[in-house]
């Protein structure tokens, strides 16, 4: 008796171990995407399922110029100075690839808000120069959710749409910026 019950045991251990993934394309038929974050914010993780429901987990690098602390640091100590390359370079190193890194994201949201609220005109000239290089769904994202509920998004928004701008971006700020409203 005590031997059958160490083989079921066994055969049921066996059973739950996770199968090998296989090289064969014919197992990635049918397969979908998802893009995920790790715990590495320097990397991003392409997370595919196939018809068999096993998981396939691609790394990517995230460029060099993304989650850079350096740059959002920049713009924090010259606030009261900022420029337009400035500001580019902090909306080129705001990217999906971050998303897993708490203390960029925290730091690099609240110094966007920080940048619409001293200068709109900036931001969307840079937004606008700029738009083929940056990741603008997920700057927009960002614009839809303020870190914290001290960030004055009414003011911003009125600040944004006083700005002589004749362009669709500063619609789609002041859209993304009303989609974060709580008031």
């Amino acid at each position: 008796m005590n031997k059958l019950i160490y083989i079921l045991a066994i055969i049921f251990l066996v059973g739950c171990l996770p199968k090998r993934n296989s090289d064969n394309n014919d197992n990635n038929i049918g397969s979908e995407s998802v893009e995920q974050t790790n715990d590495n914010p320097s990397k991003t993780a392409s997370i595919e399922k196939n018809k068999e429901s096993e998981t396939i987990i691609k790394e990517t690098p995230c460029d060099s110029t993304k989650c850079d602390l350096g740059i959002v640091l920049s713009i924090s100590e010259n606030r009261d100075n900022l420029t337009e390359p400035l500001i580019a370079s902090l909306l080129a190193t705001i990217d999906r690839c971050c998303s897993n890194n708490v203390e960029f994201g925290e730091f690099s949201n609240e110094m966007l808000f920080v940048v619409l609220e001293k200068r709109p005109d900036l931001f969307l000239k840079a937004y606008k120069d700029n738009i083929n290089n940056l990741d603008t769904g997920y700057i927009n994202y960002e614009l839809q959710s303020p870190i914290h509920d001290l960030i004055p998004l009414k003011e911003i928004i009125q600040k944004v749409d006083s700005v002589e701008f004749d362009s669709v971006i500063k619609q789609i700020v002041i859209d993304n910026l009303e989609k974060g409203k709580w008031w």
